[in-house]
């Protein structure tokens, strides 16, 4: 029983330091009721090297994302991609069942000219085919951690019984307009994750009270992020569920514990990612084939070797300088000079 009431306590601190971050660990202590609560987090910093990963709100940082499920007529190695889209991809994920078949994540202005350089791909028969999609809404899961064995580091249960909710995301902006360090220090955040304020302070040569105030006050107290994912354990590949929208598969979905985002896009589309380990992958694939009345398409994405078949990166914040600098014919040099 000490045991269960141990692990209760600690999934229900990593469900608020997934919703507020780890920089105030007394708040958590407040929010969660949970005496042990620092004493938690401080454990699994040391046993898991927990670092909480920030999801940016693209709407508040004045971006939209996009997503585009992408035909190839070859296999492109994902890091030569990225360098190609001259850094505006967030995530490049290649399906280990269809080599030649992407789904590419990128952030972007509304003005979606990053559309020539597809074209231009089409052009030179690097692309047979592509389907671009607008994010019109996003539902962030926390990671539930309630079936996870701490002492062995893997999910004793592939499902939780009750479906989840999304975290609710109060609009905190007010209009603010976040500027060149708000936009840096939520970048290179993403970008190397175990970075502390103090790091990012040495590497924008600004004083630790200024980054601080502005990671407090603008990126987190104007909601430039809408939460976090927490991953512990080894997680060995990712998953992209793509389906007619349809909120009852939403609710259903939401059973898989490591289920962390579903995205509705344009054209009565949604896409769920989810993260998870090798044991679960069958009963995932039962379970999703088993869903009533839904035709789901899924990609599969093994996270080792690194970056062979998922890339992920931070929000381009090297395009920012005090706006928003995005140069379409700069990108189609850059894909022309490593793909063409």
């Amino acid at each position: 029983m000490q045991i269960l009431q141990q692990q209760s306590e600690i999934s229900k601190v990593l469900y608020y330091v997934q919703r507020f971050g780890d920089l105030s660990p007394k708040l958590i202590t407040a929010l969660s009721g949970i005496k042990e609560a620092t004493k938690i987090i401080e454990n699994l910093k040391e046993k898991y090297k927990m670092l909480p990963y920030p999801i940016e709100r693209a709407d508040k940082l004045n971006l939209k994302r996009y997503y585009i499920i992408v035909y190839f007529s070859k296999n492109i190695d994902l890091l030569k991609l990225y360098e190609a889209f001259n850094g505006i991809t967030v995530a490049i994920n290649r399906d280990m069942l269809n080599d030649k078949k992407y789904i590419l994540g990128i952030m972007y202005s509304k003005n979606a000219d990053f559309i020539r350089g597809l074209e231009y791909l089409v052009d030179i028969g690097l692309i047979h085919y592509y389907e671009l999609y607008e994010e019109e809404e996003k539902q962030v899961y926390p990671i539930d951690y309630s079936t996870f064995d701490f002492e062995k580091g893997k999910f004793s249960e592939d499902f939780i019984k009750n479906p989840r909710q999304p975290f609710e995301l109060p609009d905190l902006s007010d209009n603010f307009k976040p500027d060149e360090i708000d936009i840096k220090i939520l970048g290179k955040k993403q970008a190397q994750n175990d970075f502390t304020l103090k790091d990012i302070s040495s590497s924008l040569g600004i004083p630790f009270k200024e980054v601080l105030y502005h990671y407090q006050a603008h990126v987190v107290g104007r909601g430039l992020i809408s939460a976090y994912h927490v991953f512990l354990g080894k997680f060995d590949f990712r998953m992209n569920l793509l389906y007619d929208s349809d909120n009852e598969i939403d609710t259903t979905l939401s059973r898989i514990p490591t289920l962390g985002m579903i995205s509705h896009l344009s054209d009565n589309t949604s896409l769920a990612t989810l993260a998870a380990q090798s044991h679960m992958l069958y009963k995932i694939l039962e379970f999703i084939t088993r869903i009533r009345g839904s035709k789901i398409s899924f990609t599969i994405h093994p996270l080792f070797p690194p970056f062979e078949y998922s890339l992920t990166a931070s929000i381009p914040y090297e395009h920012f300088n005090k706006k928003w600098e995005f140069n379409v014919e700069e990108l189609l040099m850059k894909e022309e000079e490593i793909l063409s």
